[in-house]
């Protein structure tokens, strides 16, 4: 895409992103969309957001999907059990489940999400495919209700407060077992029984910048390809590998009179749309797509990469004159075109393309 300063004419060049989340030069704003979307989805959360992983052992894995769901349920439960004991309020969590780690058997380690599966759910690599061995991320904004008031919780915990849930969690496995009628084996025994400060088996991290939130909302609800097949087919699956919301930040919460103020808070304020503005200008102009072309249809070689401002408020004036234009490819953040605007300028510089080939093969 080609763009142009309205002041002084100089041209700009960007890359229209495309759809795949395995696409190495659009990964980063690929990324950055669907982190936006889960934030919608979640609040803004501008107090923090608590993100814990609670692992579930490997002789639960042969859970069936409906028993993952029921303890997922469990699991939401307990969460806000624990919240009310320490810091007497109430909170909304969002649980999902991930059905598999980022490792293959043979060793693969994935570096971009959805690197380390084909479009069909088989490594990469080796070709085997994916293995069942879920465990659950949750996502807490760092806010909680009492008596209709949202009260903000602190963003680190004590070794005693994780040791608390960690004790609780122990104990919803055992039940789980004890339910499915399945043994665990000596060393998770051990390891659920333990001092429950050094227990194993839940993990927190907390996010206070905005882009730590999005990251942590588009990694816990991200899509797993190699199971998108199954779950088609399996609506326990699909219901299993869906993110749901519980407690205050279920739908069923929403209908409460004395929510309100906890909702406002986590929603926040969402950030002010970007846009892309010049650097060649003393105050930074928004520029104007003038054209749309293919990789190949242009001489794409020997162009720099060249800054652009991006947002609504302009940087300082600079000191000192811009320098000569210089065109050249950047990667802007959030800049989307409606795709059947691409589609027919495609369509229309490879109508010219083709007519320009006829013409040169055509006797003269």
């Amino acid at each position: 895409m080609v763009w142009q300063c309205p002041v002084s004419g100089r041209p700009w060049r960007t890359y229209q992103a495309c759809t795949r989340l395995d696409c190495e030069v659009c990964y980063g704003r690929n990324a950055k969309r669907r982190g936006a979307r889960a934030m919608e989805r979640m609040g803004e959360a501008p107090a923090g957001l608590g993100a814990f992983t609670f692992t579930v052992p490997r002789e639960l894995w042969a859970l069936s999907p409906r028993e993952i769901v029921d303890l997922r349920r469990k699991l939401a439960a307990i969460i806000g059990q624990w919240a009310a004991a320490r810091w007497r309020v109430e909170v909304g969590v969002t649980i999902a489940v991930h059905p598999a780690g980022d490792t293959c058997r043979c060793g693969h380690k994935a570096r971009r999400a959805a690197e380390s599966w084909n479009t069909v759910g088989n490594c990469v690599r080796c070709g085997a495919e994916p293995t069942w061995k879920p465990h659950y991320d949750a996502l807490v904004p760092l806010v909680g209700l009492r008596n209709g008031r949202a009260i903000r919780l602190p963003p680190k915990l004590a070794r005693t407060d994780l040791a608390d849930l960690k004790r609780r969690w122990s104990e919803l496995v055992i039940a789980a077992s004890v339910a499915a009628g399945v043994e665990l084996a000596p060393s998770t025994w051990s390891a659920l029984t333990r001092d429950p400060i050094s227990r194993p088996g839940v993990d927190y991290r907390f996010r206070r910048r905005r882009a730590k939130r999005a990251h942590a909302a588009r990694y816990s609800l991200r899509p797993f390809p190699a199971w998108s097949a199954a779950a088609r087919t399996d609506r326990e699956l699909s219901a299993a590998l869906s993110p749901q919301s519980y407690l205050l930040a279920s739908s069923a919460a929403g209908r409460r009179d004395d929510v309100g103020p906890w909702l406002a808070q986590v929603r926040g304020e969402p950030p002010a749309a970007d846009g892309l503005r010049c650097t060649c200008c003393a105050v930074p102009q928004q520029l104007v797509l003038i054209d749309v072309c293919r990789r190949g249809t242009r001489r794409w070689a020997g162009w720099s990469w060249v800054p652009l401002h991006e947002g609504v408020d302009p940087p300082p004036p600079r000191p000192s004159p811009p320098p000569e234009p210089v065109v050249g490819d950047v990667l802007p953040k959030g800049v989307w075109l409606d795709r059947s605007a691409v589609q027919l300028a495609d369509r229309a510089l490879r109508g010219q393309t083709a007519s320009r080939a006829a013409r040169d093969r055509s006797p003269a």
